[in-house]
């Protein structure tokens, strides 16, 4: 363990942190917790830890293809250190220069990354989540700029909530009440526009309509974070 942590050098520290980035990554697509991915691979629960830490300078190949396994990617792609290095220089280059693309998922990273702490404090808040429910948290903000943990947390909450709802709307669309829930929401989505025609209408008549509001945010506004 000594000579593993005394003879570390600077070059096997990036690459580690760059594997833990990876497995992060790939773990939220999934949707699957660190302890959770052990399990799963049939590791211990504190290689991670350990890894992090320097404690394993660089994990065999037979537990890279069981995180790969569990991960369902293959090994290869799981320990392409170069392309995560890519990536995360890509990310880091977070502000916007004339004429260069910047992939506005990876901005929204780069803006929140408290998501990626409580995630790992509370993986049972995003268990089942798919990619576009990280989209929409990732791109949530609070006062001020990037939610806080408690804002991280009620955002989630709040998705989570979404999720289920949705989830029993598909069901009772699969029962004998379809009609009735289709009739139903069709109904509440025409108030809904009726309501947005006459706010715009209203905004028009007020001279340029500038009023104060933010229009076409395409990130979502949680002021009370």
């Amino acid at each position: 363990m000594g000579e593993a942590m005394g003879l570390d050098n600077d070059s096997n520290h990036q690459d580690r942190e760059l594997l833990l980035l990876r497995i992060e990554r790939f773990s939220h697509r999934k949707a699957i917790s660190q302890q959770a991915l052990a399990k799963k691979a049939g590791i211990s629960r504190t290689f991670f830890s350990n890894l992090q830490r320097g404690k394993v300078r660089w994990p065999q190949s037979s537990t890279l293809r069981k995180i790969a396994t569990a991960l369902e990617i293959p090994l290869e792609e799981l320990c392409d250190i170069d392309d995560e290095r890519a990536y995360q220089q890509d990310t880091a280059a977070g502000a916007i220069t004339s004429g260069s693309t910047v992939n506005p998922a990876q901005l929204d990273r780069r803006t929140n990354p408290v998501v990626t702490e409580v995630y790992r404090s509370h993986p049972s808040l995003f268990e089942g989540w798919e990619a576009h429910d990280w989209d929409e948290i990732y791109s949530s903000f609070g006062v001020g700029g990037a939610l806080t943990e408690e804002g991280v947390r009620e955002v989630a909450t709040q998705i989570n909530e979404k999720r289920d709802l949705l989830r029993k709307v598909q069901v009772l669309l699969e029962t004998h009440q379809r009609d009735q829930v289709v009739d139903m929401i069709n109904s509440l989505y025409r108030s809904v526009q009726l309501g947005d025609e006459f706010y715009r209408s209203s905004s028009n008549h007020d001279g340029d309509g500038t009023d104060g509001h933010v229009h076409g945010n395409s990130h979502s506004n949680h002021d009370r974070y």
